[in-house]
């Protein structure tokens, strides 16, 4: 039992289970915000455009398959690394040398991932103040207002910034039921944006495990063959010896 236990990878096995749980909520909260606030706000009601959400989506989705896949990857390598299996996999000078080249490999690949992932937070960050912002002046002048309010109130994106350019789109929306599917829109995407955001706070941290976990395993495996190689001096010189 504890030579069962011995070759368990604990910590790769945590980080592996947070990334796991992480990337799923990530995908699913940031796929179904992405389509309310791209589709839903910019498209139909404001008739914008926007060319290069496409292209966001399918990068963060194959960001996410590509840190589930090095979970994976991570596990098993933290299993060869652990208790009784480092000594059985890595007897050979080959196998340590691999080991510590896929180690470094492994290392370099989640720091960027790591890196890519406290932007993506950074971005979700920036949505959900936007959201803020929206939901502040849907509480204060659309929602329980009068009638007579609603049909002389606009809202326009010029007080974030977005100025009219173009006539294929429109920067201010003045109908009662659009302004209220604003509104609600809005609503919908706060709840997911804050799940989003604590998903990539959970990657980060798993990104974070997986970067010490390496660390620690290319140390124990220079370490593994420096003993070897003392165990086996010290054979040499007992057989010499008599």
């Amino acid at each position: 039992m504890k030579d069962c236990l011995g070759r368990i990878p604990f910590g790769s096995l945590a980080a592996t289970i947070l990334s796991i749980a992480g990337v799923i909520i990530f995908s699913i909260t940031f796929y179904k915000s992405f389509q309310i606030i791209v589709y839903n706000i910019f498209i139909e009601l404001f008739e914008i455009n926007i060319n290069w959400s496409e292209y966001l989506r399918v990068t963060v989705i194959s960001l996410g398959s590509l840190s589930l896949v090095l979970s994976i990857i991570n596990l098993l390598f933290g299993c060869f690394c652990t208790g009784a299996s480092r000594d059985n996999v890595f007897k050979r000078k080959a196998f340590v040398k691999l080991g510590r080249v896929l180690a470094i490999l492994l290392l370099c690949i989640e720091v960027f991932l790591n890196i890519l992932w406290i932007f993506i937070a950074i971005g979700v960050s920036i949505f959900l103040f936007i959201y803020y912002m929206v939901r502040v002046i849907c509480l204060h002048e659309i929602e329980h207002r009068p009638t007579w309010h609603i049909e002389q109130y606009c809202f326009s994106l010029d007080r974030f910034g977005v100025y009219k350019n173009s006539s294929n789109y429109m920067t201010q929306i003045c109908d009662d039921w659009q302004l209220h599917e604003l509104c609600q829109n809005n609503n919908d995407s706060g709840l997911l944006l804050i799940f989003a955001l604590c998903a990539c706070i959970i990657v980060i941290i798993s990104t974070v495990i997986y970067i010490t976990i390496l660390v620690s395993s290319y140390v124990r495996l220079k370490t593994t063959r420096e003993l070897r190689i003392y165990k086996q001096a010290i054979a040499i010189e007992e057989d010499t010896s008599f």
